[in-house]
């Protein structure tokens, strides 16, 4: 007779655990790469995240640009010589192409002396090199008209504003010169402009009394 011979117990149950620890095997793999991921995408995102933390910072407690006290400095923080204001300017307050043509208009001359007779080094000038300089009763009236065109073209682009230009006294320093342009001869030396250092804002929200704003 023949018998067939029935799985024991013991073989039985060393099948089962085998597969119930084959299962639970590849489950803790599993979890383990899980878990390998998560602490990996974790520490890169607190990474970035510290990363704009400190540039932020940065930033935020820097709320103006500035250009120093002398020509060798504002060019070390790449800021630009404004023949308009005959002002240094953060690169952000710079409007090169304004610049450009109020240079165009004219060939404007400035002097070293109140009557007009010694004429100032134009590369001099234009590298801001002098701390004063003479000029005519046109290039003051055209000086207060471009620094409003530079107003509005700030306030046209969402650009920033100098101190200078922003500032309600010198628009009424202009107003003013204005009401007096029939008291004295387009050609007439009769401006003193002084070489100015300008700070501009960072941020939308740095404001000032004396100006420097973004519009």
């Amino acid at each position: 007779m023949r018998y067939i011979s029935l799985p024991s117990w013991d073989s039985t149950n060393a099948q089962d655990t085998e597969e119930t620890s084959g299962f639970e095997l590849r489950s803790d793999r599993y979890r383990t790469n899980f878990w390998f991921t998560v602490v990996i995408i974790t520490s890169f995102t607190a990474s970035i995240a510290g990363i704009y933390a400190i540039l932020n910072r940065e930033t935020s407690t820097r709320s103006f640009d500035h250009c120093g006290i002398s020509p060798d400095e504002a060019v070390s923080f790449g800021c630009h010589f404004d023949i308009i204001s005959f002002t240094w300017v953060p690169y952000r307050c710079f409007d090169e192409e304004l610049t450009n043509r109020f240079l165009e208009l004219r060939e404007w001359e400035w002097f070293l002396d109140p009557e007009g007779v010694q004429p100032a080094d134009m590369a001099l000038l234009h590298a801001g090199e002098y701390d004063v300089l003479h000029g005519t009763w046109e290039y003051h009236m055209y000086h207060c008209t471009y620094l409003w065109r530079k107003m509005h073209r700030a306030f046209l682009g969402g650009q920033v504003l100098d101190g200078y230009v922003g500032s309600m006294r010198n628009t009424e320093h202009c107003e003013q010169v204005l009401l007096q342009s029939g008291h004295h001869a387009l050609n007439e030396t009769t401006t003193t402009i002084f070489r100015i250092y300008e700070e501009c804002p960072v941020l939308k929200a740095n404001r000032r009394k004396q100006g420097g704003i973004r519009l």
